[in-house]
């Protein structure tokens, strides 16, 4: 949460104090200022992951509390608006001409929708991606994730088993290979309890609770040591000379 946002939560809980302090009248007024600083209150991103643990614990997905995708300012938003022309929501080869056409069609579907652009863990094409990539590992001799012909063949000679054709079960084998059995003596690791995540989210483990900057916004001046210590390094010595990359995130 921003500091203008923290100091705007505050004013609105003073000044609902200074309310209490004025001759009571029916309700309706300090009934709306605590549902204003309620709702206010639940918008803090700290509240939200408290109260997704406390719900959820360990099932949370990808995307739930302040874990999201990352931002863009040359979004889905920012290309439609310059080349959907007739404005039907999705963009054709007539609208963007050129190899930019066939780079951002993802899907090769004949068109660009937001499905195309959509990068986040929830995306349908990542989930397949992820998938195929799983299914090719144990194919992949060198490691590139590509399959050579000699490496194509080598997985069509073991799905056959000598013979000149695959069928559907062979293909089910492929798409649903047996899981490596686990070490004797070794245990599944265990997962963390509701209670573990949030004593990790009250030390700072899961994430800071203060927001770090919006696509656009300035980014904070810092000054920083050089891992060897002998150096410092800040953004001002690099601001308007040269592009600059920061990566907000810990190590953990």
């Amino acid at each position: 949460m921003s500091r203008s946002a923290w100091i705007a939560l505050i004013a609105l809980t003073l000044s609902m104090l200074g309310r209490a302090a004025e001759p009571p009248d029916d309700g309706a007024s300090l009934h709306r200022y605590f549902t204003q600083a309620s709702a206010a209150f639940c918008e803090v991103e700290f509240v939200q992951m408290y109260r997704m643990i406390k719900a959820s614990g360990i099932r949370m997905g990808p995307g739930d509390g302040w874990f999201k995708p990352s931002q863009s300012r040359y979004g889905w938003d920012w290309l439609i608006a310059r080349f959907d022309a007739n404005k039907d929501g999705k963009i054709t080869p007539d609208e963007l001409k050129g190899s930019m056409f066939a780079g951002l069609d993802r899907d090769r579907d004949g068109t660009i929708t937001s499905a195309d652009l959509d990068w986040s863990d929830s995306s349908s094409f990542l989930r397949n991606l992820a998938q195929a990539r799983q299914v090719l590992q144990p194919w992949d001799g060198d490691g590139d994730q590509k399959l050579t012909k000699a490496e194509w063949d080598a997985l069509f000679q073991k799905l056959s088993q000598g013979r000149k054709e695959i069928d559907a079960v062979d293909l089910t084998k492929l798409l649903n290979p047996p899981r490596p059995a686990m070490p004797a003596g070794m245990k599944p690791p265990a997962m963390p309890t509701k209670a573990l995540l949030l004593e990790r989210l009250w030390t700072g483990e899961l994430g800071s609770p203060f927001a770090g900057p919006n696509v656009g916004d300035p980014a904070p001046e810092f000054t920083l040591k050089t891992h060897d210590g002998k150096q410092k390094i800040s953004l001002m010595q690099f601001r308007y000379q040269k592009p600059v990359v920061l990566i907000f995130g810990s190590f953990t």
